[in-house]
């Protein structure tokens, strides 16, 4: 339950901050061209932009690619004792 409680946070504090300031960094992951695809390619942190540029290459060579960027790894709290 308390893993649901963070995600739900976590949502709603990205809302907050994309209200408060006009932009938007994202909540838990970012897609990136998920039209039509069969493969996803997954990263985080520095890595998004290789993975990019890499569904780019693969999607031009004719392999259906997307990108999921996964931008929260923490918190995850641990159960029990």
């Amino acid at each position: 339950m308390t893993i649901l409680f963070c995600l739900m946070f976590i949502n709603l504090s990205a809302r907050e901050y994309e209200k408060l300031t006009g932009h938007w960094h994202g909540g838990l992951f970012d897609v990136y061209r998920t039209e039509k695809t069969e493969f996803f390619l997954l990263s985080m942190g520095s890595m998004a932009s290789e993975m990019e540029l890499a569904v780019d290459i693969l999607r031009d060579k004719g392999i259906p690619a997307a990108g999921l960027r996964l931008r929260v790894f923490r918190p995850f709290p641990a159960e029990g004792p």
